[in-house]
């Protein structure tokens, strides 16, 4: 019996990144399984950019907020994205 887990097969979600306000649009295509964390995806997009995590973010979905919590910025509700995967947040196409 191997000791190696069974790969399980989850859906893959194609994403389009835009950075708005650019003329011409800047933009990223990436394919990410449905179990991808909002934290992960914020690594992916990192590299996708190019881009060395030097900034502050967030991901607002739906009007929910998720980042990571800061005690010293208690005027805004911030759930963390560490364990919210895709498939919770993402219903439909073009969500």
């Amino acid at each position: 019996m191997s000791s190696r887990k069974r790969a399980r097969n989850y859906p893959v979600y194609q994403l389009k990144i835009t950075l708005t306000n650019n003329k011409p649009p800047i933009w990223r295509r990436v394919q990410v399984a449905s179990n991808t964390t909002l934290s992960e995806l914020h690594g992916i997009i990192q590299v996708a950019m190019g881009w060395w995590d030097s900034h502050l973010h967030q991901f607002v979905i739906h009007g929910e907020y998720f980042g990571i919590p800061d005690p010293d910025w208690d005027s805004m509700e911030v759930t963390s994205e560490r364990g919210v995967k895709l498939a919770e947040v993402i219903s439909a196409e073009k969500d």
